[in-house]
């Protein structure tokens, strides 16, 4: 977040003026930028007809487009004040409207305000559903919002200038910012066609972009993988995620280490001890649930995961954590074949007395079903004969 800072509107647009002469991309976002406070004159601000003044004033300045632009953004900055985030959204949706009608004739330069009006309508759309929300009224604004979001980043991808200068360079942010929106709107569907996009656009390679806007994406490519059961490809998207995320930004590496765990647990790989030790809220679930697959304790496997299944569920991990139970079970057996003297045969009561051992009573067709599964993927080398 950027120092707050309060600009009269006088300031603002001459300052806008000579940024955007100068196509200085950084210093127009900054000015922009829904979180430093825009006042008004006195006479203006207590004009009942101050929306037109504000509207005159600043095409006279910056011209029609640019113009309309600022003003909106100074109606967002006085909505925001009044806590009216439904008006907040619309003057910002219309900012980012007028924006891109001129966004085609810019170059690079634009991104950085391109990026900060996309951000601010997302927030501001966030903020007017729940103003919706408590009126009683149905959530539209953040669906809306995602259709101009797709604008712009149409805007980017279709771009056909050099790409030394090409707009295609926001093109990660605006996916960016479409997933993040398409996963609030639970609207996971919609981003195979962004997807499709990019697998025909000429884009530079995804490492020569941003580290922040590779993150973002491998991110969510990485979780639509894991939601597809697509676990390898999954786990290649989330890793190298986590490598490029700073240890600082705490919150997006737990929300990495949601999914990445684990799909890392699944291959009997348990999550190491400094990580959890840096992330109380997954030591909670998966501290336990590592003690339960080294010691093959099912009955505690089996506990964590109905405490914990709430947390689980809501990001979709639950299924995938419950297909760890047999790495667990895996253990358990391995510990029978060691009991046993490496028996190469071991009856199905041995089995059974170590589950019961662990709290789980299962009969012989159970143990039966449990070792055939194992069997069938792969995860233990043996053999099941039945004697008459």
């Amino acid at each position: 977040m950027h120092r707050q800072l309060s600009i009269d509107l006088t300031n603002l647009l001459e300052k806008l003026r000579d940024a955007i002469s100068d196509e200085h991309g950084y210093a127009v976002a900054l000015l922009l930028d829904i979180t430093h406070p825009k006042t008004l004159p006195r006479e203006i601000n207590n004009s009942p007809s101050w929306e037109d003044q504000v509207d005159y004033t600043s095409t006279d300045e910056l011209g029609q487009t640019w113009g309309e632009v600022a003003a909106s953004v100074v109606k967002v900055s006085r909505a925001v004040k009044e806590n009216k985030w439904v008006v907040a959204y619309n003057h910002q949706a219309a900012a980012v409207n007028a924006f891109l009608r001129d966004f085609s004739s810019q170059s690079d330069w634009a991104l950085d305000p391109l990026f900060t009006l996309c951000r601010d309508l997302r927030s501001t759309a966030d903020e007017a559903d729940k103003e919706l929300v408590a009126g009683g009224d149905k959530p539209l604004k953040l669906e809306d919002c995602a259709r101009i979001l797709n604008k712009a980043f149409t805007a980017c991808i279709t771009d056909r200038a050099p790409m030394r200068e090409s707009r295609k360079w926001g093109t990660y942010y605006m996916i960016g910012l479409l997933f993040r929106t398409y996963f609030k709107l639970k609207s996971l569907n919609l981003c195979k066609n962004v997807l499709r996009a990019v697998s025909v656009s000429e884009l530079p390679n995804l490492s020569e972009f941003p580290k922040a806007h590779q993150v973002t994406f491998r991110y969510y490519t990485g979780v639509l993988s894991f939601y597809k059961e697509e676990f390898k490809k999954a786990e290649e998207d989330l890793q190298p995620a986590l490598a490029m995320t700073p240890k600082k930004y705490h919150k997006n590496r737990r929300l990495i280490l949601h999914y990445l765990i684990p799909l890392k647990m699944m291959r009997g790989i348990l999550p190491a001890k400094r990580i959890l030790k840096e992330f109380p809220e997954l030591n909670r679930i998966y501290g336990p649930l590592s003690t339960a697959i080294k010691t093959g304790n099912l009955r505690l496997f089996d506990d964590t995961l109905t405490t914990e299944s709430n947390v689980l569920i809501a990001v979709g991990t639950y299924l995938a954590v419950e297909r760890c139970r047999i790495v667990a079970m895996r253990q358990l057996f391995k510990k029978v074949f060691l009991l046993t003297g490496k028996e190469t045969r071991i009856s199905f009561d041995q089995f059974g007395t170590a589950l019961r051992f662990v709290g789980v009573d299962v009969d012989a067709e159970e143990i039966e079903c449990y070792l055939a599964n194992m069997i069938a993927k792969g995860t233990s080398r043996m053999n099941i004969k039945r004697s008459f």
